[in-house]
C-alpha cells in the first residue's frame, strides 16, 4: 500500500510524522490489531491514517469510531476532522442525545466517518436501525473496556458475523496483563495480533519526558484511627458469620477483598432461597462498612458524616441501611468524627502546591480524587492557597442533589485550564481516562487507587512532552495496600511484555471470527433479541462457540438444521403463559424444525410468579409440551444456559455431522412469501420489502425500477438503491464488478 501520509484524505501538513505511528498504522491494516501506546502518543493519530487507507481502498464504505463518552467520541470527532482532507458533512456525531428516529437518518446519510457512544450504537443495532456490516473499520478507543457485559463486546460479536472484508483495530494505554483482561479483550474483539509500544521503545523513547513519583504518607489523629477500630471491629464480626455459614473463604476479618464481596454479593442476587436474601442483606452491609471504612481512612470525617446523612435522612431505607444505621460503631461514629480535625492530607496538599506555585508559576496540575464530596472541600481549601487558580472538572451524571457538569460545562473548563485561567483541576475519575487534557507538570492522587488500568491512566495525565511529577498521598496503616496492588499489577503487565521494540503475539481464540469455525469449533446461531441476555456473553465466552448473529423469524437460538431453541425465564414464561404468545410460539418453532426445544431459565420453574400464574398452571404447560414431544430442559441460571446449548451444539454439529441451517416459517400468504424473497435481498429487511412492495405492486415491478425511483422509496438511499439495482441484474455465479 502506499504509506499513509500519501493518503489523498490526509492533510500532510496537520501531522507530525513519526515513524511508529506509521509503522504501527501500516500493521493494523494487516488484520484484526490491538495497538496498545502509553497515553500522550498519539493513539487518534493512528487510527486517523488506518481510517483513510480503508476509505481509499473501500470507497463505497464507511468508519464508525468507538469511545466509551460523549465528550471523548466529540473530541475525536473534533481530532479526525483536523487530521482529514474530508468535507465537514462526511463525520457524524451519534450518541443518545439524538433521538432514535434522527440516529437512523444519521447513520443511512452517506457519511464516512461516524463517532459514536458504545451503548448507543447497540440499542441502534438490535432495533435494526443500524447495519454493521457496511462498516470497512470498527475502531474501539480505551478497548481494555472490552470484557464482561459491556457493549464493545456486543458489538464486535455482530459486526465480525456480519462484515464483509471488516477490520477491527482497539486502542489502549492499559492492555492488561496476557493471562487476564488482555486475554478477554483479544477474544472478545477477534483480535489476530497485539502490538504494544512502552515508555523504553526505542522509537518511542524520543517523544516521551521523564517521569518522577514519590509516595507521601500522612498518619490519621487519633479520633479517626479510634472511628477506623469501632468500624473494623464491627466488619470483622460480619465477615466471619458469613465466613461460619461457608460463604466465604480465605481472610475472615476486615481486611477482606471488596472483590470477594462484590462476587458473593451476585451468586447470591441469583438465588431464591430465603437463607440466600438473609445472607445478601448482611453482605450487602458489609460493602457498606468497607466503603465508610475507605472514607473515614482516604477522605476524612467531613465526606464520612455526608454519607451517613445520605443514608439517614433517604425516604426509604433498604435492609442493610437500617442495619449499617443499628451498628454500635456507627451510632458512636458522629461524636468522634464531629469533634475531629480534618484529614491530614489537606494541609499536606496544600504545602506541596504552595511550593510548586512559588518555583514555578506557570505550572499546571490536576489532583485526582474519588469522591465529589471531596472535590468541593479540596476546591474550598485551594482557593486559600496563593498562587493557585483551582478549578473543579466531574461527571455528567448528577448525585446527592448536586447536578452534573454538562459537556459544554466540561469544554469551557478545559479550554480555561488550557489557556491558564485556571492551573489546578481538581477532578474525579471522569479525567482518568481518554479526554484531551492539556499537558500537567504534576498529578496528584489525593486517594491511591488499586486498580492497575486507573493507576497507568491517572500517571499518563504528564510527563508528555516535557518531564512530570506524580505525588501519591496516602493514609498510613490503611491505604498502602490499595497503591502497592496497583504498582505491581503496572510492573506485572510490563514483565510481561517481550523486550522487543515491536512486541506482537497471535490472540490466543479467534473465537467470533467471521467465516467457518475453527476444526472442533461449533456454531451458535443467536436471535438479534437475545443479544442482551447474559447467556450469550456466555457462550461467546467459550473457546469452542462461534456466535453469529442473525433475525430468526422463530426460535431464539438455532444449533442445527433440525435443532432450534426458544428461551424462557421463568417470569416470561409466565407473562407468555398468560398472553397465549407461548402457544403461539412453540407451534411455528415446531412447524419449522424437526427438534423445537424449550428451555426454563431460573432456579424454581414452578414458583408462584409476580404475573399471577401458579404453579400448577405451569406444570400443566410444560405436561402438555411434553405431550405434544416438544422437550422442555431446565437451566438454573445464565450459565447453565450456555453450556446446554453447547452441548447440544456439540452433539448435533460435531458427532452427528449436521450443518446449520436457518429456515423461515411457512408464509401466512402469498404476500408474506414475496415480502420473504424481496427481504432476503442483503440490507432490506422486512419493512422495506413491504413499503418497496406497496409502491411498486410486484416483485417483478420493483426488479425493473431504476435507480431513481427505488430511492423515491422511504428509507431506501442511494447506496441501498444502486446495491438492489446491481443484485437484481446480476449474472448468477458472478461475485465480482457492477452491472452496466
Amino acid at each position: 500500500m502506499s504509506a499513509p501520509l500519501e493518503n489523498p484524505f490526509i492533510d500532510p501538513d496537520a501531522i507530525e510524522y513519526r515513524r511508529y505511528q506509521v509503522e504501527l498504522a501500516k500493521r493494523a491494516l494487516k488484520g484484526n490489531t490491538l495497538i496498545s501506546l502509553p497515553t500522550g502518543l498519539g493513539k487518534t493519530v493512528i487510527a486517523a491514517l488506518v481510517a483513510a487507507e480503508r476509505l481509499r481502498q473501500r470507497p463505497e464504505g464507511s468508519v464508525l469510531v468507538l469511545a466509551p463518552t460523549k465528550p471523548l467520541a466529540s473530541q475525536h470527532l473534533s481530532t479526525f476532522r483536523r487530521l482529514m482532507t474530508l468535507e465537514g458533512g462526511a463525520f457524524r456525531l451519534v450518541t443518545g442525545e439524538v433521538p432514535p428516529a434522527r440516529r437512523e437518518a444519521i447513520w443511512r446519510s452517506g457519511a464516512k466517518l461516524f463517532f459514536a457512544t458504545p451503548h448507543t450504537v447497540w440499542n441502534d443495532v438490535v432495533s435494526g436501525a443500524l447495519d454493521l456490516g457496511d462498516f470497512a473499520l470498527l475502531v474501539f478507543d480505551e478497548a481494555h473496556r472490552a470484557v464482561g457485559a459491556y457493549p464493545y463486546v456486543r458489538i464486535a460479536q455482530a459486526y465480525l458475523t456480519s462484515a464483509r472484508d471488516g477490520l477491527i483495530l482497539a486502542l489502549t494505554a492499559t492492555p492488561g496483563s496476557p493471562e487476564g483482561r488482555l486475554r478477554e479483550v483479544t477474544r472478545a474483539l477477534g483480535i489476530r495480533e497485539v502490538v504494544i509500544k512502552t515508555r523504553d521503545s526505542s522509537d518511542v523513547r524520543p517523544y516521551v519526558a521523564p517521569l518522577r513519583t514519590r509516595v507521601v504518607k500522612v498518619s490519621l489523629p487519633d479520633r479517626l484511627r479510634a472511628a477506623l477500630e469501632l468500624l473494623r471491629a464491627d466488619l470483622t464480626i460480619v465477615v466471619r458469620e458469613l465466613a461460619a455459614e461457608g460463604l466465604l473463604s480465605g481472610r475472615p476479618d476486615y481486611r477482606i477483598p471488596l472483590r470477594e464481596l462484590l462476587t458473593l454479593r451476585s451468586r447470591l442476587s441469583a438465588e431464591e432461597s430465603p437463607d440466600s436474601k438473609a445472607a445478601l442483606a448482611r453482605v450487602a452491609l458489609a460493602i457498606k462498612l468497607r466503603h465508610l471504612i475507605d472514607v473515614v481512612s482516604s477522605q476524612g470525617p467531613r465526606q464520612a458524616l455526608a454519607y451517613l446523612e445520605r443514608l439517614t435522612s433517604a425516604p426509604r431505607r433498604g435492609k442493610s441501611d437500617r442495619m449499617l444505621l443499628d451498628l454500635p460503631s456507627v451510632k458512636k461514629l458522629p461524636e468522634l468524627l464531629r469533634g475531629s480535625t480534618r484529614h491530614p492530607k489537606l494541609d499536606v496538599l496544600k504545602r506541596l502546591l504552595r511550593e510548586r506555585a512559588s518555583r514555578d508559576p506557570s505550572f499546571k496540575a490536576i489532583v485526582f480524587v474519588s469522591l465529589r464530596d471531596t472535590a468541593n472541600l479540596v476546591l474550598q481549601e485551594l482557593t486559600e492557597v496563593e498562587g493557585v487558580r483551582p478549578a473543579k472538572f466531574y461527571g455528567q451524571a448528577s448525585r446527592a442533589g448536586e447536578r452534573g457538569m454538562s459537556q459544554a460545562d466540561q469544554r469551557r473548563v478545559l479550554e480555561e485550564f488550557s489557556a491558564g485561567i485556571y492551573n489546578v483541576l481538581v477532578a474525579t475519575n471522569v479525567a482518568e481516562e481518554g479526554l484531551d487534557i492539556p499537558e500537567v507538570d504534576l498529578v496528584v492522587f489525593y486517594d491511591p487507587v488499586s486498580s492497575a488500568i486507573r493507576h497507568v491512566q491517572r500517571k499518563g495525565r504528564t510527563a508528555r512532552g516535557r518531564p512530570g511529577e506524580v505525588v501519591v498521598l496516602l493514609t498510613e496503616g490503611a491505604e498502602e495496600w490499595a497503591f502497592w496492588r496497583a504498582a505491581r499489577g503496572e510492573r506485572q503487565v510490563t514483565a510481561a511484555r517481550p523486550s522487543t521494540d515491536l512486541t506482537a503475539f497471535t490472540a490466543p481464540s479467534t473465537t467470533l471470527q467471521a467465516g467457518r469455525p475453527a476444526e472442533g469449533d461449533v456454531t451458535v446461531v443467536v436471535d438479534t433479541r437475545e443479544l442482551q441476555s447474559e447467556a450469550v456473553r456466555e457462550l461467546a465466552l467459550m473457546p469452542d462457540v462461534k456466535v453469529s448473529v442473525s433475525r430468526l423469524e422463530v426460535g431464539d437460538f438455532v444449533l442445527s438444521d433440525r435443532v432450534a431453541v426458544e428461551r424462557k425465564t421463568v417470569e416470561d414464561l409466565a407473562a407468555s403463559l398468560v398472553d397465549g404468545r407461548i402457544f403461539e410460539q412453540i407451534h411455528r418453532l415446531r412447524e419449522v424444525y424437526e427438534i423445537p426445544i424449550l428451555l426454563i431459565e431460573g432456579r424454581d420453574p414452578y414458583r408462584p410468579s409476580r404475573r399471577g400464574v401458579s404453579p400448577r398452571s405451569l406444570m400443566g404447560l410444560v405436561s402438555s409440551l411434553a405431550i405434544m414431544g416438544v422437550p422442555v430442559l431446565w437451566a438454573r441460571d445464565h450459565r447453565d444456559t450456555a453450556q446446554i446449548l453447547r452441548l447440544i451444539a456439540r452433539r448435533e454439529q460435531l458427532e452427528r455431522r449436521r450443518r446449520v441451517v436457518l429456515k423461515s416459517a411457512p408464509a401466512k400468504s402469498l404476500s408474506e412469501d414475496m415480502e420473504r424473497v424481496l427481504s432476503s435481498i442483503p440490507g432490506v429487511g422486512p419493512e422495506t420489502a413491504r413499503k418497496l412492495l406497496k409502491r411498486f405492486g410486484s416483485l417483478i415491478d420493483v426488479f425493473n425500477a431504476d435507480r431513481d425511483q427505488l430511492m423515491e422509496v422511504r428509507g431506501v438511499g442511494r447506496k441501498l438503491a444502486d446495491f438492489i439495482y446491481g443484485f437484481v441484474r446480476r449474472p448468477y455465479g458472478e461475485e465480482e464488478g457492477e452491472p452496466d
